[in-house]
């Protein structure tokens, strides 16, 4: 059936081989991982654009050629995305505007790069955010709440988990692609009639939460506390 897909829990979106590939990525060198922080507390504290030359600013101690060769690690790790000097993803943000805004209890607004990032950032920064996106079938805004533990309200949202077939590419350009918000389990399935060849799982909004929970609220948030 066109329409037909799986609803699984956190756990059971996680696989051996997602969890060893984010392993991997946390087992970068002590450089690049200061060099990651600054890139992340400079996206949530001012905001991009981040520019390399911006990071070696910020770590004065070390010569500018050590920061820039760091960065390029973290890039091949698929930890960020740098382009022409500048910094213009780090897992979970996005320089650009995405379909998923962030408005932190201040008013901050940043972007995510998807809905399981946008999920994983208020237990990342350990304070509730505010999620603004649409539903990916029919294009109603919503807005989600969430704290560090968990999303308050939206219990018929939906998540589609896509899955990426080879996970040597990266995250933004193959998986990131298919993970969105739907309004309802009918909306969800009405793209699923139209979409039956994308590979993946549905979740609850709860379930999403603890998978982003998870990938940033543990796999990554220790890079901030460091």
């Amino acid at each position: 059936m066109g329409g037909s897909f799986e609803v699984k829990r956190a756990e059971e979106l996680l696989d051996a081989e997602f969890i060893a590939k984010w392993q991997d990525r946390k087992a970068i060198d002590p450089l690049a991982r200061t060099v990651l922080r600054a890139i992340l507390e400079r996206f949530i504290a001012a905001g991009p654009p981040v520019t390399a030359e911006e990071v070696a600013g910020l770590l004065r101690a070390r010569e500018p050629a050590e920061v820039y060769k760091a960065i390029a690690r973290l890039d091949e790790k698929d930890l960020i995305l740098a382009q022409d000097g500048q910094v213009i993803l780090a897992y979970p943000f996005s320089a650009t505007p995405t379909a998923f805004q962030l408005v932190f209890a201040d008013g901050r607004e940043r972007y995510a790069v998807c809905a399981i990032d946008a999920l994983g950032v208020p237990a990342m920064v350990d304070q509730p955010v505010t999620i603004r996106s649409r539903c990916h079938h029919c294009g109603e805004p919503l807005e989600i709440f969430a704290r560090p533990d968990g999303p308050v309200g939206g219990a018929g949202i939906m998540v589609w988990v896509g899955e990426r077939g080879d996970v040597r590419r990266r995250a933004c350009t193959s998986i990131c692609l298919t993970l969105n918000f739907f309004r309802s389990e009918e909306h969800l399935r009405g793209w699923r009639e139209a979409h039956p060849d994308v590979l993946g799982a549905a979740a609850t909004l709860a379930e999403a939460f603890k998978l982003g929970a998870k990938i940033f609220g543990e796999l990554l948030r220790d890079v901030l506390r460091a």
